[in-house]
């Protein structure tokens, strides 16, 4: 039998208070130093997993940084928490890992860590970016906002995601504005969508969050900033 593993991560403390209750009578900043030493815990088995043509079976497993954390630590010290995970999921016999969460938005996406392990890398980015142009259809749909006259505003557009969607919406809307923190990579992803579609298409892109918004007749966000 075929076994996986899955990769997941407390989004903020009051996860990791959830789970561990007795710890929330220690201070703030002993615990968030505490989240960074722990290893990599498996949390729970997945089992009865079947069809007519096979079984599986699985684990969740979880490295104890936040989703602050994952952002703000320096990205090599994440990722080697990452591959730590890796590490335990091919012990437990795991035919392949799944990056749940912030694991999958740290680095390259999962590239890094697929080249230290013996073991399959995958995430849900494609499954989330078809996800989120199907809502947006049908969101407009609902509200009456015609795509093809409508100003659509991607934030965090440079991300795997982020690109993704950007390039599929650019040829069904009016304007299409690309909104990111690094303008080199905005401007990158750009000319990859004027390239594919030709200089036809409308695409704009800004580093400024708040103006950009209000322009825009939809929002997606996309973006890995652990805030609003």
């Amino acid at each position: 039998m075929n076994q996986f593993a899955f990769l997941i991560h407390p989004l903020t403390i009051d996860d990791f208070y959830r789970k561990y209750k007795l710890v929330k009578y220690l201070p703030q900043a002993w615990i968030n130093r505490l989240l960074t030493k722990l290893p990599p815990l498996r949390i729970s088995e997945i089992t009865g997993v079947e069809s007519k043509y096979a079984k599986t079976r699985g684990t969740f497993l979880a490295i104890t940084l936040t989703s602050r954390q994952m952002v703000e630590l320096p990205v090599s010290f994440v990722l080697q928490r990452i591959i730590e995970a890796g590490k335990l999921a091919e012990k437990l016999g795991a035919r392949i890992l799944g990056l749940g969460a912030f694991t999958s938005v740290v680095g390259d996406a999962g590239l890094t860590v697929a080249r230290h392990l013996k073991i399959g890398v995958t995430t849900g980015n494609s499954l989330t970016a078809a996800t989120a142009i199907a809502g947006t259809r049908q969101a407009a749909q609902i509200m009456d906002i015609d795509l093809k006259k409508a100003t659509v505003v991607v934030v965090g557009a440079t991300g795997s995601i982020g690109v993704a969607v950007s390039s599929i919406l650019a040829n069904e809307v009016r304007n299409l504005t690309l909104v990111a923190r690094n303008e080199p990579r905005l401007e990158e992803t750009a000319k990859l969508i004027r390239r594919y579609y030709g200089e036809s298409i409308s695409v704009d892109y800004s580093t400024n969050v708040a103006e950009s918004v209000r322009k825009a007749d939809v929002i997606l966000a996309t973006s890995s900033s652990p805030g609003p």
